[in-house]
Formats: structure tokens, C-alpha cells, sequence
């Protein structure tokens, strides 16, 4: 989090692209729902 503060801060480009971290998000978010849920969850769903 520090070296994407820092790469706005200095307008660089982050070393880990905005599209990693959404898929990341997407994971823990289906995490999230099938704990809720007591079931297995789908990335698609």
C-alpha cells in the first residue's frame, strides 16, 4: 500500500496493476459470500 501511495504521490506508474488487485477483490469477496453461505461460490457468479 505504501509503494502505491508513494507511485501516485510521484506520478509513476504502481508496480502491480489495477487489474491484479480487482481480481484479488473478486476472490475475497466470493470468499466472503461462501461463508456466508455455507456453499462453494463460483468467480463467475
Amino acid at each position: 500500500m505504501d509503494h502505491f501511495s508513494r507511485d501516485i504521490l510521484e506520478d509513476r506508474k504502481p508496480r502491480t496493476p489495477g487489474e491484479e488487485g480487482l481480481a484479488d477483490m473478486r476472490v475475497l469477496a466470493a470468499m466472503a459470500q461462501s461463508i456466508r453461505d455455507g456453499r462453494a461460490v463460483q468467480l463467475n457468479e
